[in-house]
């Protein structure tokens, strides 16, 4: 996989990349507004080992079936659960929990957009909705990653806000990969692990 702009990886991304089965390759992720394919394949690594994974996705599409389908065939017990605005985009899948909610909604903090106290997560992905108001997401979950879960923010840079509600929320945290957009590579994202 070759991504134009930066990457950084730990110094183990390598030897976990060749020594394990990639059930998160041939998603046939379509890119544009949803996941590019080296986007997701470079999670695989991180993600949690065992054969349970509780998987929370803000904002939806094409990827988040394909995205499912990956992490069934990695994992025995997938729970996925997704917020969406648009119920054009929310993702119709079996093991899917789809949950609809508005801007205002998340703005307000409304019972709509809030998680059951015993609601934790092993892997976020923050992908919605469109515009600043993704912000809001951080305050909203803070409580809910489990400690070790994995944080991918797609299109991380097109708001300061995104970063930074990310540290006010989660101050302790590694870096696993940040992707700058580059001529070949249309997206940003920022993968972070929290301690």
């Amino acid at each position: 996989m070759q991504i134009e702009g930066t990457f950084k990886a730990p110094p183990h991304y390598t030897k976990y990349v060749f020594n394990m089965k990639k059930h998160l390759t041939n998603l046939k992720l379509q890119g544009g507004f949803a996941y590019s394919p080296e986007q997701i394949q470079e999670l695989e690594p991180w993600l949690l080992k065992g054969d349970s994974i509780r998987v929370l996705e803000l904002g939806a599409g094409d990827s988040s079936v394909k995205l499912c389908e990956g992490l069934k065939s990695k994992y025995k017990n997938v729970k996925y659960v997704c917020y969406e605005t648009s119920e054009q985009w929310a993702p119709k899948h079996d093991n899917i929990e789809v949950r609809l909610h508005t801007n205002e909604q998340l703005k307000a903090h409304a019972p709509a957009v809030q998680l059951g106290e015993d609601e934790i997560y092993d892997f976020i992905l923050v992908d919605g909705p469109t515009g600043v108001i993704r912000w809001q997401w951080y305050a909203l979950i803070k409580d809910h990653a489990a400690p070790g879960a994995i944080i991918h923010i797609d299109d991380y840079s097109h708001y300061a806000e995104f970063e930074q509600a990310l540290r006010d929320n989660f101050p302790n945290f590694e870096e696993l990969s940040r992707v700058e957009r580059g001529e070949i590579n249309p997206h940003t994202w920022l993968t972070v692990k929290v301690l």
